[in-house]
């Protein structure tokens, strides 16, 4: 215990002697700061007043000298303005002032006024006595040029209408009598004259009309003769003939043509409509044969198209499939009208036709009636690919031809 107590007696003690020398150092150091700053911290606050200060002195003494000033001088100029000398100068420029304004306004105006006035009045004066003349004149002058000039247009008028009442009565007389004398005249003349006309007329005109008609008819029998002629031989040399063979391959080529086509059921070509309507010329001369090669050309195109259409409705193949057929058809039908026919002109026939032999068809066809039937399927597949068409459609045509 005395232990501790002797410390806290130390202790105190220590602090005791510090802070009185604390004190001295702060007092020391607070006279050397304030001595070395106060001397320049002075000049520049004197400096910074002194500018400050005349700045709001000057700007306060010119705002109260103004008011001052102002009040003076307006009193003086009030003294000096009300004077007797200035009321006098004022009254006296009043007078002289407005005595020379009038004598110089008065002597502008009227020079005005004159000039202003004499326009207006002689543009006035100037219509009025314009439109007073104008009608007075244009009175005066109808009634003179009037009276003057009426006789002088009923002369004239007197002349012209003379001269073209005279003119039109001569054209219309002049053409009165020449209708009167020339009918009178042509009918003297016509009757005088028409019976010996007419008996030399009769005379002439049977003669030239004789020879003229048999030219004609010689002309126009020949030509209908002649194509009613060439069309008889045509038709017979084009299918008169085709299956009369005893070859019995062309036999059955040859009814086999005749039923695919029924050839009397085509439309006749007419000849003498083409000859009519100017498609060809038709010549005596040695060389018509050209005209004829045009006609037979003409004519087998003619049957060609009948053909075709006729196969095509009856079988129901397509329009390029019946004109094949028909063309074979021809081919074979000429051929029989030029010589006779072959075995191999019947196989040459069917092969273009169906694309094998007709023999083997029939062949297969009495197969198939006792119940064989496929070699006939295999020969109506291949058929029906060479003419373009379906089997259904071929078989068809077999039973229009074999049945």
């Amino acid at each position: 215990m005395n232990k501790y107590l002797a410390v806290l007696a130390a202790t105190a003690f220590l602090g005791a002697g510090c802070n009185s020398r604390y004190d001295e150092g702060f007092d020391a150091g607070y006279t050397q700061g304030y001595n070395s700053t106060y001397s320049s911290a002075y000049s520049e606050g004197e400096a910074d007043g002194s500018a400050q200060g005349t700045a709001d002195g000057s700007a306060d003494g010119f705002a109260d000298g103004r008011v001052v000033g102002h009040g003076e001088g307006y009193e003086q100029a009030y003294v000096d303005f009300a004077s007797e000398d200035y009321q006098q100068g004022f009254a006296d420029g009043d007078t002289q002032g407005h005595a020379q304004g009038y004598s110089d306004g008065h002597a502008s105006g009227s020079t005005a006024g004159a000039t202003d006035g004499y326009n207006d009045g002689s543009v006035d004066g100037y219509n009025y006595g314009y439109d007073r003349g104008y009608v007075d004149g244009n009175a005066d002058g109808y009634d003179y040029a009037y009276s003057g000039n009426y006789a002088v247009g009923a002369v004239d008028g007197a002349a012209d209408g003379y001269n073209s009442g005279y003119n039109d009565g001569y054209d219309d007389g002049r053409s009165y009598g020449y209708d009167n004398g020339y009918d009178a005249g042509h009918a003297e003349g016509y009757n005088d004259n028409y019976s010996y006309g007419y008996s030399d007329g009769e005379v002439y005109g049977f003669s030239e009309g004789e020879v003229a008609g048999y030219e004609d008819g010689y002309d126009s029998g020949y030509d209908y003769g002649y194509d009613d002629g060439y069309d008889d031989g045509y038709d017979y040399g084009w299918y008169g003939s085709s299956a009369k063979s005893t070859n019995p391959a062309v036999a059955l080529a040859g009814k086999v043509n005749a039923d695919l086509i029924d050839y009397s059921s085509l439309p006749k070509f007419d000849s003498k409509s083409v000859l009519e309507s100017g498609t060809i010329v038709f010549n005596h001369a040695d060389d018509g044969t050209v005209d004829l090669e045009k006609l037979g050309a003409l004519k087998e195109q003619h049957y060609l198209n009948a053909m075709g259409q006729q196969i095509q409705a009856r079988f129901g193949l397509s329009k390029q499939s019946a004109q094949k057929v028909a063309v074979t058809a021809h081919q074979f039908n000429k051929l029989a009208g030029s010589r006779a026919l072959t075995a191999e002109d019947a196989s040459a026939f069917s092969k273009d036709l169906i694309g094998f032999d007709m023999g083997q068809i029939e062949t297969a066809v009495r197969k198939s009636a006792k119940g064989e039937s496929s070699d006939l399927k295999s020969l109506v597949d291949k058929a029906s690919q060479n003419m373009g068409t379906s089997p259904e459609q071929f078989n068809k045509i077999l039973t229009e031809i074999f049945y």
